[in-house]
């Protein structure tokens, strides 16, 4: 999705808006219920196919193997990211959350790691990422969450409710 939103007018201009457009649309859990509201998220590029009817899943989805035999794997996505100056401004976003009570203790931990991966890290604009580089601080950063009490609390309410925890 980082990649998506990296791709745009809005992204060319501004070396910020992918990472905070990826943070407002991961923090805020938006979802989309069908294609046509996934579409302008970048859960699904415009040239992707798009199948309404369940019943036309499996003819549909024959036909598009069928057509892509010789695919080829597109050469792997590179990120130039801001790092820091983009982690402080999603930072105050979460500081402002926090003091509007909309937002509690731990997510204040999960929004700056959150905020950690989307800005890439300790780098600067001029620094290459790899996807790889990406997954790996993705990688670390769940990997300390998950050792958080109050994440896995967040994990069993979610598991057994189906509902998030707010803490």
């Amino acid at each position: 999705m980082l990649a998506r939103w990296l791709d745009t007018e809005e992204s060319k201009n501004d070396p910020h808006y992918a990472s905070l457009k990826v943070f407002d649309i991961i923090g805020y859990g938006k979802t989309a219920t069908s294609p046509v509201e996934a579409e302008p998220l970048k859960y699904l590029k415009p040239e992707d196919k798009k199948i309404m009817n369940r019943n036309s899943l499996l003819e549909v989805s024959k036909k598009i193997l069928n057509a892509n035999r010789d695919f080829k794997a597109p050469p792997e996505t590179k990120f130039n990211l801001p790092g820091n100056s983009v982690k402080m401004e999603m930072i105050k976003i979460l500081d402002k959350l926090y003091n509007d009570k909309i937002i509690f203790d731990h997510g204040m931990v999960v929004g700056k790691e959150l905020a950690h991966v989307l800005s890439g890290g300790d780098t600067e604009i001029d620094k290459t990422l790899s996807e790889e580089d990406l997954f790996k601080l993705e990688l670390d950063a769940f990997m300390k969450l998950i050792e958080i009490e109050e994440t896995q609390a967040r994990i069993k309410h979610t598991l057994a409710t189906g509902k998030p925890l707010i803490n």
